[in-house]
Parts: C-alpha cells; sequence; structure tokens
C-alpha cells in the first residue's frame, strides 16, 4: 500500500495498481495491538496501520478515536 486515505464517508487504500474502498457500515471494529492499529471490515479482513507512520502517540489516539467514533455512529443507524 503506498498511501491510506481516511475521511466521514470511507477508508481508502492506494495502491500503484488501484484504490479499494471501504465504507464505515462495512467497519467492524478496530483495535490497537503490538505497535500497530489494526482496522477490520464485517467481511473479517484487516487494514494494519503501523504505529510508527504517526508523529506521535497524541495522533495515534486521535486517529483510533475518530474511528471508533465512526463505528459507532454506523452501528446506531
Amino acid at each position: 500500500m503506498l498511501r491510506l486515505k481516511i475521511n466521514r464517508s470511507y477508508i481508502e487504500q492506494v495502491m500503484k495498481i488501484g484504490s479499494s474502498r471501504v465504507f464505515w457500515n462495512n467497519i467492524k471494529k478496530t483495535y490497537r495491538k503490538q505497535g500497530f492499529l489494526f482496522i477490520q471490515t464485517k467481511e473479517n479482513r484487516c487494514i494494519i496501520i503501523p504505529e510508527r507512520v504517526f508523529k506521535n502517540e497524541e495522533e495515534t489516539e486521535k486517529l483510533y478515536n475518530f474511528v471508533k467514533e465512526k463505528i459507532a455512529q454506523n452501528t446506531m443507524e
């Protein structure tokens, strides 16, 4: 993967061969483990983000909380 785009509507993985979007209603859960942030889809696939790509812990936590909020919003709908 070359780039990851996360916004209010979806998560997009951009690669050399193309891109793939996962909308929030298809995200099941997120968790942090051993230096990685995992975003699991309802199809049990994971988007794995190494925490080392963030400037600091605050940035990591900010994204983690954003993902949790989006999952909660789409679970209630």
